[in-house]
This record gives C-alpha cells, structure tokens and sequence, in this order.
C-alpha cells in the first residue's frame, strides 16, 4: 500500500484548524474503502489532521452512518459507489448536517460516464492513483475549504441585509438641508458592519 503508517501530526494541516482554546476541532468525515486499506487510512487520516473518520468497507454502510456522523465530506474510494448510491449519499448528508457536504473520491480517474455528471452527485474533488495521505488530505481541505468560504460569503450577505432593513429610507426636508438617512446613523456601533475576518467560521483550512 502507497504511504505509511504516520503516527506524527502533520502541521500544514493543523494550522488554523483550533478553537478559541487551541483545543483541535474534529471534522467529521466518512470513508468508504478496501478493507485492505481501510483501517491504515483510518489512522493516517486522524492522526495527520483533526479528522474524526468513521471508516466502513462498503457504501451501505456508510449511508447507515451518514445521518449519525452528519460528516462534512464523504471520502470514497473509486469503484466502490454506484451512482444512485452517491445521490443518495449527496442528500441525506446534508441533511444530516444543515450544510453543503462535499464527495471526494480516491484511486481515479471516474468513468467517463460519472466524469460528465460528477457535478450532479456532489464530487467535488477526485484524486488519481493509488491512495497518498498528502494528496488525499489536500483534496479533503480545498473540498470542505470551498464550502466553508460559500458559507461565510452567505452570512456577510444575511449580515448586509438585516442591517439594511433597519435603516430608514433617505428624506430630503422641505426647504432645508439634507438629513441623514439614519438619525442614528453616527451612534451605529462597529460591530453592525460585517467583516469577513469578525464572522465565525470552521477551523478546516
């Protein structure tokens, strides 16, 4: 099997992935693979970066688990779903976890025929050859980094439109100087302005 067993943290994958409290926040994820390799991957996985992996050999399994691990990706290694089977994965796991939920799929290339329609079944990421910890984990971090970057883009917005809402519309006075929109509009704390940078947002990047 490519890539040994590391008992060793990876640091490129740790940083920026810890609370307020440095203490690692564990991404949940599924994997569906070869028993041959399965629980090898388990271990590299979770050791090389806050992943809690709930490993199973077949895609049955895994769609069993989906709805308790409510996982931010789904990692699976090629050949081992069939199509209808990764569409229903796609639905119940973002069910399961209120948020757009990424497949990444190892040991590429797709058929042609799912290659064409990867879009549909929620593959985000697909990464060729036999199994490699370092290009396995960096499909899994621009996977869910992508979906993390949608989810804080939708809040700035949320953010934007509630403060819009709660401002008053603009009234020029009758034979006088304009007013402001807001009376208050000096007083309005800091905080009211979104910043990317101020907004929570997941420690997988």
């Amino acid at each position: 099997m490519a890539g040994g067993l590391s008992r060793r943290p990876c640091p490129k994958y740790e940083q920026g992935m810890t609370s307020g409290k440095n203490a690692p926040v564990l991404r949940p994820i599924v994997l569906v693979a070869d028993e041959a390799i399965l629980e090898t991957m388990r271990m590299e996985l979770a050791d090389a970066a806050p992943l809690r992996v709930k490993a199973v050999p077949t895609m049955q399994e895994a769609l069993a688990a989906i709805p308790t691990a409510q996982p931010h990706a789904i990692l699976i290694q090629n050949g081992k779903a069939q199509p209808r089977q990764l569409m229903i994965a796609k639905q119940i796991s973002q069910l399961a976890a209120s948020r757009k939920v990424p497949i990444v799929i190892f040991g590429g290339p797709l058929d042609p025929a799912l290659e064409v329609k990867r879009n549909d079944f929620g593959i985000a990421e697909v990464v060729d050859g036999a199994y490699l910890l370092a290009p396995v984990l960096e499909a899994l971090k621009s996977a869910i980094g992508k979906i993390d970057a949608l989810r804080r883009t939708d809040q700035i917005r949320r953010k934007i439109a509630s403060i819009s809402q709660n401002l008053k519309p603009y009234q020029a006075p009758e034979g006088g100087e304009a007013e402001p929109a807001h009376p208050d509009a000096q007083a309005l704390p800091k905080d009211d302005i979104p910043d990317a940078q101020a907004l929570p947002k997941d420690d997988f990047e």
